[in-house]
């Protein structure tokens, strides 16, 4: 993988919340031809470190889950508003299998 950016907000966000990692997760969904895998920032470090790729962002610890492949554009952890307020976001990453499903 390339290198992860992350805006200074997310990493403020990360920060005032006493953290110093976070760990990016690959959630699956949808059925067995044809999952979708969506990147789930959580706050801390992952409790099996080793199915992640770690990486020093600004300060902060970025563990990112080895079966996670970037896209064609950058890889970022950025700060969003939803209707329940702030919350992390990861853009650009996807799961390894997904370039070989469903007939891509």
């Amino acid at each position: 993988m390339r290198v992860i950016k992350m805006s200074p907000s997310a990493r403020e966000y990360i920060l005032s919340r006493g953290y110093r990692a976070v760990t990016v997760e690959l959630e699956g969904l949808g059925g067995c031809c044809c999952p979708l895998f969506l990147s789930q920032p959580v706050l801390g470090f992952p409790d099996n470190p080793e199915h992640y790729r770690v990486f020093e962002v600004g300060g902060i610890q970025v563990f990112v889950d080895k079966t996670a492949a970037p896209g064609p554009g950058e890889v970022e952890i950025a700060l969003a508003q939803g209707e329940q307020g702030m919350y992390l976001e990861v853009r650009g990453l996807h799961h390894l299998a997904e370039n070989g499903l469903c007939g891509k």
